[in-house]
Formats: C-alpha cells, structure tokens, sequence
C-alpha cells in the first residue's frame, strides 16, 4: 500500500470509528437528556476520539497486527481516551454527564465496539483483495533458493496490496522439474525465453525483482523491458544507474527494500480525483445517454437488423478484458466481413481504419459524426473499465499484435476520449503514431492535462470534425 494510500485508509477509518463514539453513548445513555449538552457532548467526545487515535498510534500496523497486539492496542486508546474525557470534564464544566460510573462502561463498550468492527472490517479488506476484479497481479523474479525467504515475509507482513500471479526462476532452465511452494498455488510459471510474449499478452501489473548481486546485469536487462511495456518494476537490490526515463523511488513491500521504477509516478489524490470525476461524469452522461437511446435504438433497429446496443470484448489496463459497449453502427456482421476490407485498410500497424467503410450504416453515419455512437461508454466509466480520458482500447485481435512496448499504452485505463482523439485521429494513418500520443498522455499525465482534453473534445463534437 503507498503512504499515502495508507494514510488516507487510517484518516476514514478514524472517522468511522466516530460512530462506535455515538453508538456507545446511545447505548449506555451516558449523556443526559437536554438536547443542547447532549449535542455539545457527543461533539466532544468525537473530537476526543480523533486526537487518542493519533496519539495512541492506535491504527499503526492495522492489518498486520495478530490478536495480542490488537488488544494491547485497543487497551491502550481506551485507558488514554478514559484519561482525556477526565481531563476535559475537568477543564469545560459546560460537559455534563449521567453517572461517573456510566462514563466507565462507555469506554468499555466503546472498546468492545471497536474490536468488533476492526475485525469485520479486516475481514472484509482480506476477501476484497484476495477476490478483487482488478487486483493488482505481480510477477515475482527470483532464484529457487530465495523462495522461502519471499513467502516467509509475505506471510509475515500483509502490506502488498496485490498478489504474485506469476514466476520466473531465473537459475531454472527445466521448470518442470522444479515445484512451487504451496503460496504460490496458481501462479503462472514464466521462463526467460517466454517472458517478452508473457508480459506483453498476460497481465502483468508489476514486477518484483528479489536477486543478489551476481544477477546486475540481468536486473539491468529486465528493468528496461518492464519499463517499455508501461509495468512498475520493484528491485531488491543496491540502486544503480540504468538508462531508462523512468522515475524511481525507494519502497518497502513485505519488509523488503526496493527500488520502484515506473515511467510516471502519479499522485494518489491526483488519480482517487480522477476516479471522482469519471464517476460524476458517468452519472450525468448516462442521465442523459437515457432520452437519446429512447429515439436511437428504434432508428438503428429500423435501419438495420441486430441489437441496438454493440458488445465486444476489448482490452483494458496492462491486458485485462472486458465488455465494451457502443451504439451499433455497423451491419451486424461487421466483424465477418472485416477480412475482406483488410486490403483497403488506411492503417500502418495495429489498427483497422478505413474511410468509406460499407459496413456502416445510414444511422450509423450519423451517430459517428455526431460522437453519439460512444455515449453507452460511460456505463464502462462508472463500472471502473474506462475512464472518461485515456486511450481508445484495442480489440482482442489488435492487442494480439502488439509488441511489449506497443502495451504501453495500456497502462492506463482506456478512456471514450483522449490525446489520439484530439489531435487530428482521422489524419494519422501510422499505428506507431497513435503509440506516440498515447504514450505522451502516459508520460505527462494531469488533471489539468484532461481538463483540456474534454475541452478539446467538447469543441470537435460541436464542430464534427475529427470522426468518421
């Protein structure tokens, strides 16, 4: 988990705690019953339990504290909590309450609250990441001899906010003759041979790289690969300086000290406001893709036989799958047919294009022109498969063809707009160029950077121009 990630966790977790405050009250009745000193009370009290959070360190290690810890824990911000609530009705003798002695089993109840709700909510957080859709999938890179080092310390920390999906022994030439331990039961076995198709075709969303000094160059050889293909790298390794543009920054994961490479660190907030932002924009976009579905799928219908709404299987962030759905603009049997155009493409590389394509329908001319054909998109956003501004995703077939630092562009979520959509798509003929802008976005991403994408966006819709 970032620090900063982190700290934001121990922040809400804080503020729901406050209700553990309120609920311990209630049930106790520990606060007389005048409206306005009940009010100002609880008020207090809450404000009690911000500044004991703190000073007590009472969240430090949240997940990876065993259960002598956490109740040591818990004793030690109740006793502080019991302490300042004393000291406060001491000093404001506005504070009013029942019973000294209710003020007693309202910390006791409020600390039995508290452990309750802790554990639930660990729970929760450990069946979340252990079934999450977009758990972050980590390819550990290490030699046979290191393996129960790596386990012991996952075990013993619980601080990786993903999961090692995939193995490469880089001392192993016959990988079948060597067994995994049991920790890593369904991880995907990877060899150097392999590994440029792995990364490029799998999900990789980063890699750990755990080897001693006699493996340098081979760390040297690995981190511009990773770093090509838009996936993090981690090294448990002395820094030393190779030549790639990727930012670096120290690390600890499991106890480890490593060294992260990635093309762009971004800022925690900066993406959570992103996220924001794709949420409230989903909604409004859908709000008002409802009324225009309403007279568009009885045209498209009418126009053409097949469903209104278009599904396909696209790529997303660093491979992963899923449905994207469009207003069909084409014959149903669009894709058959695509086989046959492929000599009149006007796309060097990864993509198909092409200007008078005769798959699209009279409807479907309209609704590409006017960008309304994209409006079922935002669905994608708020499910979390696109963002609002990103790269266009790729078919399974277009990503099939990608080389490892094609996928670079795939180390964001895919968006409705973006750069490429910006500027000029309908002019750009070569694949490689596409890369380039998508990469450019990667590179220099902002939200003040998205601003002036949508701004773009909003001026090509009204003026038409840019789509076909």
């Amino acid at each position: 988990m970032r620090p900063k990630q982190s700290e934001l966790y121990k922040f809400l977790i804080c503020i729901f705690d406050i209700l553990s405050v309120f609920l311990s009250i209630v049930l106790v009745g520990v606060l007389p019953n005048d409206d306005d000193l009940f009010s100002m009370t609880a008020l207090t009290f809450a404000l009690i339990h911000i500044a004991t959070y703190y000073t007590s360190h009472f969240i430090e290690r949240f997940d990876r504290k065993r259960f002598g810890t956490e109740i040591k824990a818990i004793v030690i911000y109740t006793v502080q909590y019991f302490l300042f609530t004393t000291m406060m009705l001491f000093l404001d003798k506005t504070m009013s309450l029942e019973s000294r002695t209710k003020l007693v089993y309202f910390v006791m109840v409020h600390a039995l609250i508290l452990f309750v709700w802790h554990y639930i909510l660990k729970k929760i957080r450990k069946h979340y990441f252990k079934h999450a859709k977009n758990l972050k999938k980590v390819m550990l890179i290490t030699t046979f001899d290191r393996l129960d080092t790596v386990v012991h310390r996952m075990q013993k920390t619980d601080d990786w906010d993903g999961t090692i999906s995939s193995v490469l022994l880089v001392d192993v030439v016959d990988r079948s003759n060597v067994k995994l331990p049991d920790y890593f039961a369904g991880a995907s076995r990877v060899d150097m041979v392999t590994l440029d198709n792995f990364i490029t075709r799998q999900v990789v969303d980063e890699a750990f790289i755990y080897l001693d000094a006699e493996y340098d160059l081979l760390v040297g050889e690995l981190i511009p690969l990773f770093e090509e293909s838009g996936i993090d790298v981690s090294v448990n390794i002395t820094a030393f300086d190779i030549s790639v543009e990727a930012d670096r920054k120290l690390e600890q994961l499991s106890g480890f000290t490593v060294i992260k490479f990635s093309t762009k660190f971004y800022s925690y907030y900066g993406i959570l406001m992103k996220r924001l932002i794709d949420i409230l924009a989903a909604i409004v976009g859908l709000v008002i893709t409802i009324p225009i579905a309403i007279v568009l799928i009885p045209l498209i219908k009418l126009d053409s036989k097949g469903p209104a709404i278009f599904a396909q299987e696209r790529v997303g962030k660093n491979g992963r799958i899923f449905k994207f759905y469009k207003f069909r603009s084409m014959v149903v049997d669009a894709e058959a047919r695509k086989a046959a155009l492929m000599a009149e493409n006007e796309m060097e590389g990864g993509m198909f294009k092409m200007e008078h394509d005769p798959r699209i329908t009279r409807v479907g001319k309209f609704i590409r022109k006017t960008s309304l054909d994209e409006l079922p998109q935002f669905f994608n956003v708020l499910i979390g498969d696109m963002s609002l501004i990103g790269t266009r995703p790729p078919t399974v077939e277009e990503y099939h063809q990608y080389t490892h630092k094609q996928k670079k562009r795939l180390s964001l979520k895919p968006g409705i707009t973006g750069m490429w959509q910006v500027s000029g798509r309908s002019d750009i003929k070569n694949f490689e160029e596409v890369v380039k802008l998508d990469v450019e976005y990667i590179d220099n991403w902002s939200l003040w950077l998205d601003i002036k994408i949508i701004l773009k966006t909003i001026k090509i819709v009204i003026l038409g121009s840019g789509a076909r």
